[in-house]
């Protein structure tokens, strides 16, 4: 059986598809009670949004600008591809599968919208190829009774450490783009990515800018605050933000910057606790 995160059967609309993982250890609270108790799928939310109406409107605003641009406009009105000192590529047309586009791909994105620079995945197996999955793991970020997630639970290079926290520092730790800063995006800003004008479903993103994007779930920085075994992502092949339990492995995409504009702060864009 294909388990990778591509290829499991989705059970609700708002929730990525499950692996079959371990849940010992992982607690959620309920309505009415603070104390946790055993964290079982048939008793997770089916409506919870991911983010409040102000980071709503805000988002709504991002992504009707972008899936509005039009074609014949300058690319660089929108999107604008760095090399691997971070340095502008004017006029860098290059598309996937061209001998241009081995030679000489880009490394990372720079969204003007946002203000936030992107990494690129890579098809060629190095630390940066779409292909590896991850499970989360951030136990810098939430209390001590929450849930930290689960370290070394995907698929990637031999020799690295597959959760989210591990990614981040093999990242940073070969400066991509020239920078140490990356991190894993929170729920509002992996969502400005989403392009459901051409691609979608199947790769909803801008594919001449983010062209190794895989087809399935992406894991944001963005924990559920109530069910505290899950965390927020974004499906790229069906459009829609989503949550998964943390042992599940999924995709990352890594980012650097703040967010321009406002309700930017992870903390006031998801919505997991009522």
């Amino acid at each position: 059986m294909d388990t990778s995160p591509a290829h499991i059967t989705r059970f609700t609309i708002i929730f990525f598809p499950l692996l079959a993982v371990t849940l010992s250890g992982c607690a959620y609270f309920t309505e009415t009670d603070d104390s946790p108790v055993n964290c079982p799928v048939a008793d997770l939310p089916k409506n919870h949004p991911p983010f409040n109406s102000a980071a709503q409107k805000r988002l709504e605003q991002l992504i009707k600008r972008a899936n509005n641009t039009s074609k014949d406009s300058p690319e660089s009105t929108v999107f604008v591809r760095l090399n691997k000192q971070g340095t502008p590529l004017t006029g860098h047309n290059n598309a996937p599968g061209t001998v241009e586009f081995r030679t000489a791909p880009w490394s990372c994105v720079k969204d003007r919208r946002t203000g936030l620079t992107w990494e690129s995945k890579t098809n060629d197996l190095s630390l940066h190829d779409k292909r590896w999955t991850y499970t989360w793991y951030e136990p810098t970020q939430i209390s001590k009774d929450n849930y930290a997630g689960k370290t070394d639970g995907g698929k990637c290079p031999e020799g690295n450490i597959c959760d989210t926290q591990a990614y981040v520092a093999a990242v940073n730790a070969k400066k991509l783009c020239g920078h140490e800063d990356w991190r894993l995006p929170n729920i509002f800003e992996l969502h400005t990515l989403l392009n459901r004008k051409d691609n979608c479903p199947g790769t909803c993103t801008d594919k001449h800018y983010f062209p190794n994007t895989a087809k399935g779930g992406y894991w944001s920085s963005s924990p559920f605050e109530k069910f505290i075994c899950y965390a927020w992502g974004v499906d790229f092949e069906l459009g829609d933000a989503s949550g998964a339990h943390k042992d599940t492995p999924l995709y990352i995409r890594l980012v650097r910057g703040e967010m321009s504009g406002s309700a930017s702060n992870p903390e006031n864009t998801h919505t997991g606790k009522k």
